[in-house]
């Protein structure tokens, strides 16, 4: 064990150790926060999928003790379509700028429905961020835990708008007129089914004007309100604080080290140096905070 911590605590090893670890702390303090904002943007356009959208969903509503959503294959058609007409005309909005509504994807899916409603989520970079925010705003959150919904159907994907290439998700719920529960399976080819019932009526704000400062409806469901334009919420992320933490471990080890050299090889003035500049990095890396990098994302 002395042979071993003696050639540890070699001039050489001491020198190249401290070299490592300012090198270390300067990656972790100065480049990691300076690259923030490139590696947030990265992580934004990762995918996730649809059915982590539902099962994140079903997640809160069974917290509520309510029941969970049943995916439905047409719902999925109409959400998909929804993102792609997002997608190619370039808007974020429950109307396009051609003045169509959500209904109108739901209708062409063939799913005839009592109720509908549809929430849109753009820029970020989980499931579970995406479920938070919309539970954070009132009019997103009375949407998930209605009662009078039992289907849901999500589509996810990379989409570019505004210049801005970022995750898009749309969320639909359903409680069809026939009380048919589809199990979740791929899309079906497009299909138009003449309706057997109409619709709940429309809350009398209904319009279909371009996404702004106009109205629009997220629910077919009257007691749902309405939406004005879309809300602008930030996510932290935590792993800068995690990168910190474990420098301060990889020190804190570090340290112990140097001192069962010492107490193992007797006092040297070289290893002595060497643990008082580590420890000097130590109280450096926790006097110098963590930087937090935010993600902007919008709901509507």
């Amino acid at each position: 064990m002395r042979k071993i911590f003696k050639k540890l605590t070699t001039h050489k090893n001491i020198k190249y150790l401290l070299i490592f670890n300012v090198f270390i702390l300067f990656i972790v303090k100065v480049s990691l926060p300076f690259a923030g904002s490139q590696i947030a943007a990265i992580i934004q356009m990762a995918p996730f999928s649809s059915r982590e959208i539902i099962e994140e969903t079903n997640r809160v509503r069974i917290n509520n003790n309510l029941a969970r959503l049943q995916p439905n294959s047409k719902l999925d058609l109409a959400a998909s379509e929804k993102l792609k007409d997002m997608a190619d005309k370039e808007y974020f909005a429950h109307n396009s700028p051609q003045g169509v509504s959500p209904w109108h994807w739901i209708d062409k899916s063939g799913y005839n429905y009592t109720y509908a409603g549809e929430n849109l989520a753009l820029g970020f970079f989980n499931a579970p961020s995406t479920v938070s925010a919309w539970m954070n705003s009132p009019t997103h959150r009375t949407n998930i835990i209605n009662t009078n919904y039992s289907e849901i159907g999500v589509a996810t994907g990379k989409v570019t708008i505004n210049g801005a290439t970022n995750i898009l998700v749309v969320q639909m719920f359903g409680q069809s007129n026939d009380q048919q529960i589809l199990a979740a399976t791929p899309a079906p080819a497009q299909t138009f089914v003449t309706k057997t019932e109409a619709p709940a009526p429309l809350p009398s704000n209904t319009n279909n004007n371009v996404a702004g400062l106009e109205t629009q409806n997220v629910s077919t469901d009257a007691g749902i309100p309405s939406v004005i334009a879309p809300s602008e919420t930030t996510q932290s992320l935590n792993w800068p604080f995690k990168a910190d933490l474990v420098y301060q471990i990889y020190i804190a080890i570090t340290l112990l080290v140097l001192a069962l050299a010492i107490i193992t090889n007797g006092l040297s003035g070289r290893v002595i140096l060497a643990a008082a500049l580590n420890l000097l990095l130590f109280f450096i890396s926790v006097l110098i905070p963590a930087s937090t990098i935010n993600i902007s994302s919008v709901i509507f």
